[in-house]
């Protein structure tokens, strides 16, 4: 990882001074290096009100290629040039930055020089103070510290200069907008904060900044539901202020060309229809708009030729992308232009006439996918028909569908498929409910963005002996080339095109190294390169001759495809309408269900494989099921520590948590128990399982929850006894062993166990005495534990202290209540043993601080749920929302963190 952040790097040069360091003392050299890293710090604090590159956050995140990635797109503007002096200086500033991190301090210092002889540009902000920290950094501290010097007297005398310091920080804003997908809120936040202080002419580009970052973050927007209708509605308010009142055509013609964009983003036919309405356009007229307000404007030309072939105009989408290439190359126009020959060539061939019908149907089926896979820069995973894992769909329609075995099935367009494998006939409306109010130019711009991203199996879409293949591959390369290879879905694209080619090595090159730059990929061409790649490997394997090559191929291939399901079950698990149709949408399943029907297993290790497939692609019921019929086969694998890790985690995914606590004590039972816990990722899966299994109790008011939680409670307590006396124990005398909590005292050589599960430390307060009840009697009542508190329980006779001690020794945890400013000395001299224990917590009420004394054990704020509850509003039924409290507190008892517990 690169950084560019250096409180960062501290030069030697700048460690020399007039000596050599090697000769002087250590202490010397000790000072001499604070005495540099004060000064730098100090440097740099007087720049913190002069906006600068180098104050730009996440710039750990840039690394070496996205940083020529954006030197690259840089120089190709700045070489066609900028309309404004403004533009320029702004991009030669962020060149500088960018070569300054690529190790080139005088090409930087060069660029910004240039920023500063552009026309008005002597007083740009962000100039003078990137020339600073360069010139510091290269040991030049005379020089640098003179600019400082200017800037604040420019600060100080210069008429009007705020307004300057507010430009530069919308400077830092567009820089954001060249960072990834990240950094787009920062860039969003700055924007929005210099709006207030805008005027004109900034005030429409400023809007137009903020706009334009908006709707991109509404592009990166990865989960689903996360961007409603209010955000598309505000991004559109914003375009359409800007055409209305701005007097630039060539900011109205960029914000045309984007107000296209946002009118194709919705997948919601509803919400596309609204967004259409108010703009009083729809996508074509407002590329139309653009063009006819400036046609040599590079952005506008690339983003209209790409509408317009999403909308089928491809000789319109051709002209105008070969033109904007011609003007200015840069690889999204590259690869925009290369995109729109791909889809020329396939609508000219029969393949297209013959398949798109295929690809609308198996799109219908699957439509729930669409509204989670625009991401920026992404493409939709591979969606060509599911059948043979071979490439091969035995005459099968692209709508095919596979039963749980992996076989393909002879089905008609409007057949589905359960999730057992059973073939359901469905009704029209079933099957196609996204795509019945689009019309057919707009159903076969569907069809042929899905086929122009995904390999139809068994179909020959391109051939070398067609020129115009060869334009589209030349095309792409110069789009990876000028990325400096960071265009990833043009490399994306240019691998697919040689996959189809049948040109294998190639391809598998080209994706390998997209793996290789795995950071830079959307989760849904992550899942399209495995799945590429693994079924690359398998095409490699079946024609390799050599029996150890084709047997390691193969197993890499199975990695691959088993990585594509796995990441696509991350990305759709919060998503229930599409996470059961994984299997439908990519080929990964169904290869890899084949390759376990032809492999020569019995058949109960092919059952548990087919186990483990389906549930990693979250069919637990299937799962289940084969896991079932393993033991129907042979019942002795009931007993297999795998078999019940499975049986477990299936359960648990479907809320079975009573089902999944016997599997739980069938594995505890095992002749090898500790080790198979071990089995699990997380050493506390089995007691979160025990904790959901209680809350389920609860809710439904089941005689048994009280002895699960009790239960839970007893192996917490276990554990910390097992931690305790496995540590080293230096401490002695009675104050150690109460400080402990250690209930271990030798009454004629036997132990004497804890009296109350709870001891609850509170002040004297009515108020926190109250709490402290109300607490006691939720673990009580509740939870079976049991509570005791303060004074409650010692034995007559005692002194207050030596009671409340004794207390403490016997009981297994310490909860101190903490609802005060300040701790009184009763409490503190209290906290001095009870701080001593491993198994002591705080609740905080009320906004109360940590008393010093706990602050390094774990402590939570008591849920607002049990606030108000008293004898009367708790017993044997419990809302809701007090159940997932009352489970919260437990869980921050026994350390179980019931905010992220065995989510299904």
């Amino acid at each position: 990882m690169m950084s560019c952040n250096s409180t960062d790097e501290i030069r030697m040069d700048d460690l020399s001074s007039d000596r050599d360091l090697s000769h002087n003392s250590l202490e010397e050299n000790l000072r001499t290096v604070q005495t540099v890293f004060g000064d730098f710090q100090s440097f740099h604090r007087q720049l913190d009100d002069f906006p600068h590159s180098f104050q730009l956050e996440n710039q750990d995140r840039l690394q070496e290629d996205g940083l020529k990635c954006i030197r690259g797109c840089l120089q190709s503007a700045l070489k066609v040039g900028y309309k404004t002096p403004v533009e320029t200086a702004r991009a030669r500033n962020l060149l500088a930055f960018v070569l300054f991190c690529l190790k080139r301090p005088e090409e930087a210092l060069h660029e910004t020089q240039l920023a500063l002889n552009s026309e008005g540009e002597h007083l740009n902000v962000v100039s003078l103070a990137n020339k600073a920290v360069i010139l510091w950094r290269e040991g030049q501290r005379g020089k640098a510290q003179d600019l400082v010097l200017n800037l604040l007297r420019l600060k100080n005398e210069e008429p009007g200069f705020d307004y300057v310091l507010v430009k530069a920080k919308a400077e830092l804003a567009y820089s954001y907008t060249r960072f990834d997908p990240v950094s787009y809120p920062l860039a969003q936040r700055l924007f929005g904060e210099v709006l207030h202080a805008a005027k004109e002419p900034e005030l429409s580009l400023w809007k137009f900044g903020l706009a334009f970052t908006r709707r991109r973050l509404l592009v990166t927007v990865l989960k689903p539901g996360s961007a409603d209708h209010d955000e598309y509605r505000d991004v559109l308010s914003l375009f359409l202020d800007i055409v209305e009142n701005c007097e630039s055509h060539s900011l109205k013609a960029k914000t045309y060309a984007e107000l296209a964009w946002l009118l194709l983003m919705p997948r919601s036919t509803d919400l596309e229809e609204e967004l259409r309405k108010a703009a009083g356009l729809d996508v074509l007229q407002a590329c139309e708009k653009a063009l006819d307000l400036d046609k040599n404007d590079h952005s506008v030309l690339w983003k209209c030729g790409r509408h317009y072939r999403n909308r089928g105009e491809l000789e319109k989408s051709r002209q105008l992308l070969e033109r904007a290439v011609a003007m200015r190359q840069t690889s999204k126009g590259y690869h925009n232009l290369a995109n729109t020959y791909k889809v020329i060539i396939l609508k000219s061939d029969l393949v297209y006439e013959e398949l798109a019908p295929a690809f609308i149907a198996q799109m219908s089926r699957s439509s729930s996918t669409d509204s989670y896979c625009s991401t920026s820069g992404s493409h939709l995973p591979a969606m060509g028909p599911v059948g043979s894992s071979n490439g091969e769909c035995k005459e099968a329609s692209a709508s095919t569908p596979v039963t749980s075995n992996g076989e393909c099935k002879e089905a008609s367009t409007s057949t589905l498929v359960t999730s057992n494998g059973e073939c359901k006939e469905a009704s029209a409306s079933t099957t196609q409910p996204a795509y019945q109010s689009l019309d057919k130019s707009t159903q076969e711009a569907f069809a042929m963005w899905k086929m122009n991203r995904s390999h139809v199996k068994g179909k020959q879409r391109f051939s070398r002996q067609d020129p115009r293949v060869e334009q589209a591959i030349t095309t792409l390369v110069k789009a990876v080339k000028i990325s400096e290879w960071g265009n990833s879905p043009a490399i994306f694209d240019l691998a697919c095109i040689h996959e189809e080619l049948g040109e294998l090595a190639q391809a598998r090159s080209y994706f390998e190294k997209l793996l290789s730059n795995e950071h830079r990929l959307s989760m849904c061409m992550k899942i399209s390169v495995f799945e590429h790649l693994g079924l690359i490997l398998k095409y490699m394997a079946e024609k390799d001759t050599c029996q150890n090559d084709k047997q390691q191929l193969l197993g890499e291939s199975q990695s691959m495809l088993l990585m594509a399901l796995k990441t696509a079950s991350e990305l759709y698990s919060k998503s229930p309408t599409v996470k059961g149709q994984i299997k439908y949408i990519w080929h990964s399943f169904s290869t890899l269900m084949e390759a376990l029907n032809d492999k020569e297993h019995c058949e109960s290790k092919k059952c548990r494989e087919k186990a483990k497939l389906f549930q990693l692609i979250m069919d637990h019921t299937q799962s289940l099921a084969f896991l079932q019929e393993i033991a129907a086969i042979e019942p002795q694998k009931a007993n297999d520590p795998e078999y019940l890790k499975l049986c477990i985690e299936n359960h648990v995914a479907l809320q079975q948590y009573n089902e999944a606590l016997i599997f739980v004590d069938l594995l505890q039972c095992t002749a090898q128990s500790q080790r198979a816990m071990e089995l699990f990722d997380d050493a506390r899966y089995v007691h979160k399982v025990g904790l959901l299994a209680s809350q389920q109790s609860l809710l439904r008011n089941c005689p048994n929850f009280k002895s699960l939680f009790k239960g839970i409670f007893n192996d917490y307590v276990a554990e910390q006894k097992l931690i305790a006396t496995s540590s080293e124990d230096t401490d002695t005398g009675a104050e150690s062993d109460l400080a402990k909590g250690d209930d271990s005292n030798k009454k004629g050589g036997g132990t004497q166990k804890a009296t109350w599960d709870v001891l609850i430390l509170h002040e004297d307060h009515a108020e926190d005495a109250n709490l402290s009840d109300t607490v006691a009697n939720i673990l009580r009542d509740a939870c079976g534990l049991k509570v005791t508190r303060n004074d409650d329980d010692v034995m007559p006779n005692k002194l207050a202290m030596e009671g409340v001690l004794s207390v403490m020794k016997k009981s297994s945890l310490v909860l101190v209540i903490a609802g005060q400013n300040k701790t009184s000395r009763k409490l503190r001299q209290l906290l001095t043993y009870a701080a001593r224990r491993e198994t002591s917590v705080t609740l905080l009420v009320n906004d109360g601080h940590v008393p010093k004394m706990m602050k390094t054990h774990r402590f939570l704020d008591l849920p607002v749920e049990l606030l108000h509850v008293t004898s009367a509003t708790h017993g044997d039924n419990f809302a809701q929302d007090r159940v997932a409290a009352i489970c919260k507190l437990f869980g921050f008892l026994t350390d179980i963190d019931f905010g992220h517990v065995c989510e299904p």
